[in-house]
């Protein structure tokens, strides 16, 4: 029987900066993110799919929605796409990179709790956290007082637990999509990644584990199995152009 640690190095992973009771991913703290899809236009979770797959890789997001977003269905050109058909575009399908290389992976998608979720983040894996969209709203704009950012959370990212557990997830509704990139073991605060560096507090937002429970929120991973790149790239100034294209 294979145990919970023995499952979590099977996959690929991240670096991860360790500093005391702090651990983060060190690929995705950046100052500026955000990605560009033809196709779709509520676009949270599948940044957030995507993003998962750059930090096993290293290969550039923008690169890989280009070459993954032609996989989806015609229908979904002005909407947002499932977790399901994120997965199905890019599982185990050969994705011709504009740089020239072709990438590969092999996926699985899992279910976690909070504290499966903060045991991945050690270990250099992301984790994708929905969430109610009501809840703020995420991208720093209160429609309940039209201004410009959310006062709970505006000078320094820190989601009250109150805040949050007054917008559960329901049945109906709509949803966010953020990325859980790191873990704060002194304030047992989750570190979450927006979908793009102009949403939430510089696109960071930290939010107490306490209040993330199943009413309130839930934990989707991607993890890369394995991925295999053949080709090469044109230059390597092409390999590396897209991590510094498409920012708002």
């Amino acid at each position: 029987m294979i145990t919970f640690k023995q499952f979590l190095a099977e996959a690929e992973t991240a670096g991860v900066y360790v500093k005391g009771p702090l651990n983060v991913i060190s690929s995705m703290i950046k100052d500026h993110f955000s990605l560009n899809w033809s196709k779709l236009s509520m676009t949270c979770l599948a940044n957030q799919f995507i993003y998962s797959l750059e930090a096993a890789s290293d290969i550039s997001a923008q690169l890989l929605v280009d070459a993954g977003e032609k996989r989806l269905s015609r229908k979904q050109r002005i909407s947002s796409a499932s977790f399901e058909m994120l997965f199905n575009a890019y599982n185990n399908k050969p994705l011709k990179l504009k740089d020239g290389r072709t990438v590969t992976f092999q996926l699985s998608s899992h279910k976690f709790t909070v504290d499966e979720a903060i045991e991945h983040v050690k270990q250099g894996i992301p984790v994708v956290v929905v969430v109610n969209s009501d809840a703020g709203d995420w991208e720093g704009y209160d429609y309940t007082t039209h201004s410009a950012r959310n006062k709970d959370f505006e000078k320094d990212g820190k989601v009250p637990a109150e805040h949050i557990k007054r917008y559960p997830l329901n049945r109906t509704g709509y949803y966010h999509a953020l990325l859980m990139v790191g873990y704060d073991a002194q304030s047992k605060e989750l570190i979450c990644r927006e979908s793009r560096s102009t949403y939430g507090f510089k696109g960071y937002l930290k939010i107490p584990k306490q209040a993330m429970t199943d009413e309130h929120a839930r934990f989707l991973g991607t993890l890369v199995d394995s991925y295999k790149i053949t080709g090469k790239a044109k230059s390597e100034s092409d390999a590396k152009s897209y991590d510094f294209e498409h920012y708002d």
